[in-house]
Parts: C-alpha cells; sequence; structure tokens
C-alpha cells in the first residue's frame, strides 16, 4: 500500500472509531498518523525494506502498536483492524462524515434509529420530512443538510488541489528520474492551480514514448489501467480520480503544453484570434492557414514561441480562464518570492495547534519569513485553551519572551478572535487593544441569512482594532458551504476602516477564493496571504499565491509582501485616530 492507502486507512479507523464513541485520544493518535504519513516524504514501503519495524517506530508519533499495523499494510496489502471496524460499522458512515452538519454523533444517531448506511438514504430520509419532526433536528437543520449533500454531489468527481499535492509530484518527481522524458509537467486545472481538481494531466517529449508510458502504468499510485496507446495512457490512481499522460515529439512539447493547460475557454478564445489572424492552433502548435496541421509551422517548441505567434505577452496559467486576459494582463502580478511574513500562525497555547510559540517562530525563521504575527485563538466553540481578556497580559508576556530567544526575524502578538452571532468580538477592547495583530473570523453560526450575516460582518470590522478579516467566506473546500455574504459592503467596510483581507492559504479553506480575490484586487482592496498554520510543517503559502494570482492580485496591494518597516508603517496609520 502506498502512503496516501495508509493514510486514508488510519483516517477511516479515526472516523469509525470516533462513530463508536472510542476514547478521545485513541481517535486523535489516528487522526495525526494519518497527516503524518500523507506528509512523510519517503515512501513507508521504502522505509520497511530498508529498516523493518525498526525503522517504522522511528517516524514521530507512530508507536509500535501503529507501526504494527503499517508493517502489515506494506507488506500484506491489507489493515486488519480497518476491516474489523467495517464489520461492526457500515463502511459507508465514512461517506456521510464528509457530509456538513453530519459529525459523528448524528450519523451514529441516524444509523442506529433509521438505518442509515450511505448518502443515498441519507438524501431519502431528508426528503421524506420524518428528520425534520424528530427532536434536536427541525426543518431548518434539514435543509441544511439538503444543501450540503448538493454540494457534495456537485464536486462528488472532484479533489482539492491541496489533497492532490502530494500524489502529483511524487508521480512527477517518479517520471523524471526515468529519464525517459526530456521534458515533463502537469498540465490541466492542476497547473491553472483551480482550488478542485479532477485529474491529473501529464505532458511530456520524448524519444522513447513506449518505455516512458509503461513506466507511468508502473507508479505506486496506479490503481486500474483504463486505457493505453501508443502515446497516450489513462489510468486510475489510488486517491479515486484519473490520470493521464500525452507523450509527444520534443518539437511538439510546447504546443502540446499550452493546449493541455486551457482553460477549454480560454483555448476557444485564442482559437477564434488565431483563424482572424489567418493562422490556426491545436495540441500540434500554430500553423499557417486555417486548415490545421496540414500548414506551415509558425510555433509550437515552446509556450513563449506559441504566445509569440499570437502576438500576445506571455500569460500565466492561472489567468487562462477567459476573464480578459487576452486584453491586458495585472502589471506585477503576485509570486511566491515576493512573500515576507506570515500573519496568521497558531501555537499550543491554542488546543488545535501542535507546535509551540518556540517550535513555530524558529520553523519561520528556517522559512526565510522576516516577520510573522502569532495568533492564538480567542472563542467559546471547542478551543479548551486559548486567550481570554484574563490571560492576555500573561499571552503577550509569554509571546515576547519566547520571540527573544529567536534573533533574525520579527514576531507580532496577535490572536484570532472570535465573531460572535451578534457581531461583537469574543474578546473586549480593553484586552485587543493589547495586541499588535487581531484577526477577526467567523467560526459559528454559518447557516444566519445573508442580511443578517453581513450586518453581523460589517459590525465586528467596524471595530477599531481589528486589523485581518480571517477566512471571510468561512468554507472549507468541498466540505462546507460559504457563508452567505454582501462582499461589496464588506469590501467598502474594510477600505473605511483600514481592513486587511485574508487570503487563507490553508488549501482546506483557500479563502478568499479566486473570484472574490479577483473583486478585492479589481478595488485596490489591501489584503494578506497567511498559512493559518497549526504546527511547524504547516508554513506553506504556495496555494494561497495561486488562488491571488488567478484573482489577478499583484504585489503592491498584499501587506505581508512587502518589507517590514511598510507593515509596521500601515499598523501605525491603523491605530492613529
Amino acid at each position: 500500500m502506498t502512503n496516501t492507502e495508509i493514510s486514508q486507512a488510519f483516517n477511516d479507523i479515526a472516523n469509525l472509531l470516533e462513530i463508536q464513541g472510542a476514547n478521545r485520544f485513541r481517535v486523535r493518535a489516528y487522526q495525526n498518523a494519518s497527516l503524518t504519513i500523507q506528509a512523510y516524504p519517503e515512501e513507508m514501503s521504502a522505509l520497511h525494506k530498508n529498516g523493518g519495524l525498526k525503522a517504522l517506530d522511528t517516524i514521530p508519533g507512530i508507536g509500535k502498536d501503529l507501526a504494527e499495523k503499517i508493517e502489515k499494510m506494506v507488506t500484506k496489502n491489507t489493515c486488519t483492524y480497518l476491516d474489523q471496524l467495517k464489520k461492526e460499522i457500515p463502511a459507508g458512515l465514512l461517506d456521510i462524515l464528509n457530509i456538513e452538519g453530519m459529525g459523528p454523533k448524528r450519523t451514529k444517531e441516524l444509523w442506529q434509529a433509521f438505518k442509515i448506511t450511505n448518502v443515498e438514504k441519507l438524501k431519502e430520509l431528508c426528503k421524506t420530512g420524518k428528520l425534520s419532526k424528530r427532536k434536536g433536528w427541525g426543518p431548518k437543520s434539514v435543509n441544511n443538510i439538503l444543501r450540503s449533500l448538493a454540494l457534495h454531489d456537485l464536486h462528488s468527481d472532484r479533489l482539492p488541489i491541496g489533497h492532490m499535492k502530494r500524489t502529483a509530484e511524487a508521480m512527477l518527481e517518479a517520471l523524471t528520474k526515468t529519464r525517459l522524458a526530456k521534458k515533463i509537467e502537469i498540465a490541466g486545472s492542476y497547473r491553472r492551480g483551480k482550488d478542485t481538481v479532477g485529474d491529473l494531466d501529464f505532458v511530456a517529449s520524448s524519444l522513447k514514448p513506449k518505455e516512458l508510458l509503461e513506466a507511468f502504468t508502473q507508479l505506486p499510485q496506479m490503481k486500474k489501467i483504463k486505457v493505453k496507446g501508443e502515446t497516450k495512457c489513462t489510468a486510475r490512481l489510488d486517491i479515486g480520480i484519473d490520470a493521464d499522460i500525452r507523450v509527444v515529439r520534443p518539437e511538439e512539447y510546447g504546443a502540446a503544453l499550452y493546449y493541455s493547460t486551457g482553460s477549454r475557454a480560454h483555448n476557444v478564445a485564442v482559437r477564434k484570434r488565431t483563424l482572424k489572424m489567418g493562422l490556426t492552433i491545436n495540441e500540434y502548435g500554430v500553423f499557417k492557414g486555417t486548415k490545421g496541421h496540414h500548414g506551415r509551422v509558425v510555433a509550437q517548441k515552446t509556450e513563449q514561441d506559441i504566445f509569440k505567434a499570437l502576438k500576445l505577452p506571455y500569460i500565466p496559467p492561472e489567468l487562462r480562464e477567459n476573464t480578459g486576459e487576452l486584453e491586458h494582463l495585472p502589471k506585477n502580478l503576485i509570486e511566491l518570492k515576493h512573500m515576507q511574513g506570515d500573519m496568521h500562525v497558531h501555537t499550543t497555547i491554542s488546543s488545535d495547534a501542535e507546535s509551540s510559540p518556540l517550535e513555530m517562530i524558529r520553523a519561520a525563521r528556517a522559512k526565510g519569513f522576516k516577520y510573522i504575527a502569532i495568533t492564538d485563538h480567542a472563542t467559546s466553540h471547542g478551543i479548551a485553551r486559548g486567550v481570554t481578556s484574563a490571560s492576555v497580559d500573561a499571552y503577550v508576556r509569554e509571546i515576547k519572551a519566547t520571540a527573544r530567544k529567536v534573533p533574525g526575524i520579527t514576531v507580532l502578538v496577535g490572536s484570532e478572535v472570535d465573531i460572535q452571532p451578534d457581531g461583537s468580538l469574543f474578546l473586549p477592547d480593553s484586552a485587543l487593544k493589547k495586541l499588535d495583530w487581531v484577526i477577526a473570523s467567523v467560526h459559528s453560526a454559518f447557516r444566519q441569512s445573508k442580511k443578517d450575516m453581513t450586518k453581523r460582518v460589517l459590525h465586528a470590522l467596524s471595530n477599531p482594532y481589528v486589523t485581518v478579516f480571517g477566512h471571510p467566506f468561512a468554507r472549507y473546500v468541498l466540505a462546507r458551504a460559504p457563508i452567505e455574504l454582501d462582499f461589496d459592503a464588506v469590501l467598502e467596510t474594510t477600505k473605511r476602516n483600514k481592513v486587511l483581507l485574508e487570503i487563507n492559504a490553508s488549501w482546506h479553506r483557500l479563502d478568499l477564493d479566486d473570484v472574490h480575490c479577483r473583486a478585492a484586487s479589481a478595488t485596490g482592496a489591501m489584503t494578506v496571504i497567511d498559512s493559518d498554520s497549526h504546527n511547524a510543517d504547516q508554513f506553506d503559502l504556495s496555494f494561497g499565491v495561486q488562488q491571488a494570482r488567478r484573482g489577478w492580485v499583484e504585489k503592491n496591494i498584499v501587506l505581508n509582501a512587502q518589507p517590514l518597516k511598510t507593515v509596521q508603517q500601515w499598523l501605525k496609520k491603523k491605530r492613529t485616530p
């Protein structure tokens, strides 16, 4: 079994144990193991082959019991414990857990009361009206479940881009190492940075296409080979989506990469443009005349050659959506190399984080950041620890004392503070004014009407101590629908009150999304791109930068792409009446 399959097995075990009502520490152990294996740089099978059970036992957070289970999965290709749990609890309940609003307790309740064992039966139950009459549910809850089911159906064939990253990069690295491809890249929506991806599209140039296709079919991520020809192959992967590879001659590579990157709407618009120029464009290149590749080749080797032939500047993949990129482009599109700080960082002072303040600050410095903001939770919802009005002074002292131990990086002391249902903040102004950086976020009451939610948010953003509106639509990609919000009113309020809009880079959120990034950039609204990191390995802004690029965000409106002095000046203006 691959790391992806092992990670999924541990995640399934954790969910099934939660439905059973098992000890929460036991559940958390499997959840943590799932995350550890998914992120581990080496395949468990290779680790076990070189060092046996002892090598598996040395992985942080993986004790002897879990190591033995991993050993069985890589040697026997099975997980006996998971199989046992699935005999006790219907496996279809795992799919129900992915529906927003259906936690372990509710899932267990419907299984026992109505024999609901899969998503289709849940949908049928909601439509009968029986559930809305049950104590603890009601019409509003059922309507929310139906809404979540509709979202689930709409995206059932796609995965969040972050979920794909490890698989995509591992496959690309393995194919590159074969040296059978002169050039190889992943195209499609993955290259364009869409928040969800339906499949992986590999494009390669090679003088040995047969051998390269064979190497592709032998990758450990392969579940089933669906179609294989002389230059193309389609396979089902262990993560539940398809991967395609197309192998072309070296001189055709640029055209194939450009065509396969898309989007379809962009390609159609470009095709119309080329026809007006007396040219034709397809996956083989740009040709003279309007009869395809039978005419004289104008360009095909590189994407730059393609754009030159079309009399266009190079258009970055993230912008190829036919939303105006053929007419004009952003002047200084944000890039990952521009980022100088991370302004949304959690530590073990918040109970949902896994690294101490010292570990987080050191990791940020190692990442190359010049400054960060530690922003532990201030909330009444599910966080056992965190920042309170009573603890804020001690919290500030602790973070400042810890920061002094790590030279070479500036640390701001802040908090991510809940916007409560009535629009007030969890911390009073007397506590907020002691903090350098205040992120206001919605973490509850997600189903308020658009009118009430907008009123709630605007009230919070009017607080003079709020510096950032965190993950503004409170969404989880493919898991929780965005809140209903008048974004134009939000843009007006943030501009008036000097509040930054967060582009949350966690691949679970990606909030603002590309559409709202575009709306924000059109008004010149100031933003920050943050990791929302909860452990020292999560300082990754790449997905957030991709969303920002897709939304035409330029460097000058991203505050944490600026030098520390600029950030300090902005804060001074913000706090000056």
